[in-house]
Parts: structure tokens; sequence; C-alpha cells
């Protein structure tokens, strides 16, 4: 990603998907081991190599989720959406709003993209909540930040973008 600039730094955003999958995939490749070496079976080990491969690839698209700057505009990349460009001309601010859940009750934060015509870009960077500020509930393919770091990140991402954007 040679002209996209990430804003949030790869240390701060990968530990909370890519440990857990680490050991998840980890667990599951031992287990389906012994199970497919027991059992003489080809197919389960095409199986095998198909999960873990599968697996892998949302791990590493977890690990690049995040917002990107470049001369293009706004690149926010998903773990599990098509990652797409905002152009610069389209883009006003960057701001955090809640994150709305199913039920319509939001119990956590998110960082938004505001754009010229009003609409919202959700990006993947989060608040973290839940015990000791760590994590949210259930798997979370986004970019979880502690409550001190995320409210710093709109300021740094608005600041990023200041020398692209027109106007005052």
């Amino acid at each position: 990603m040679g002209e996209w600039l990430r804003v949030v730094p790869n240390g701060k955003v990968t530990w909370d998907v890519v440990g857990p999958a680490e050991v998840g995939l980890v667990a599951a490749a031992i287990g389906a081991g012994v199970f497919l070496v027991q059992a003489g079976e080809v197919g389960g080990t095409a199986f095998l190599f198909l999960f873990l491969g599968s697996a892998g690839f949302t791990v590493w698209r977890s690990a690049r989720a995040g917002v990107y700057l470049g001369p293009r505009g706004v690149l926010i990349y998903n773990a599990q959406k098509r990652a797409y460009v905002v152009p610069w001309n389209e883009v006003v601010r960057f701001e955090t709003r809640p994150l709305p859940t199913p039920d319509g009750v939001g119990d956590s934060d998110a960082i938004y993209l505001l754009s010229a015509n009003g609409s919202l870009h959700e990006t993947p960077i989060r608040r973290r909540r839940g015990s000791k500020d760590r994590g949210e509930r259930g798997w979370s393919f986004a970019v979880s930040l502690p409550t001190a770091e995320f409210g710093s990140t709109v300021d740094r991402l608005n600041g990023a973008a200041r020398p692209f954007l027109r106007g005052p």
C-alpha cells in the first residue's frame, strides 16, 4: 500500500484480533490433524487446508483494517467489507458517533468520516469497551482503541487530512 499512510499505527491495532485468532487456528490445526490422521481421510485434509487458509486470510485482513490517507483521498479498509476510497473533494471531517446496534442502543463509539453531501462513512476504528477497557463483546474485526487513545485518534485523523482539504 505504497501511496497510503496509515494514521493509526499497526502495533496498536492487531493484537485484539490476531492474538486470539492465532491461538484458535493452532488449536483447530492440532485437533483436526489428530482426527484426520486417525481417520486416514484425504478429503478432510483438503478441508483443513481450506479452513485454515480462509481463517488466515481473515486474520490478515483484520490486521490491515483501518483508515489510510493518500493523494487520491481516504481509503477505508474493513476486514469483512470491500475497501473503498472517499475522494478528498468529498471529505469534510472525521468525528465520533455512537455505534448503532441491532436493537438501536449503542454501547460503543466509532469514528465516522463525514462527506460533503452529509453522508457518514463508518470506519473500522472503535472505542474499546468492557472489563478493564479490554475488547468488545464477542468477536470484533475492528480496530479497538483504549478510551484515552480513541479521542486523540479523531484529532490525529483530522490533522493528517488537513493538508489535503481545501478551505479554512
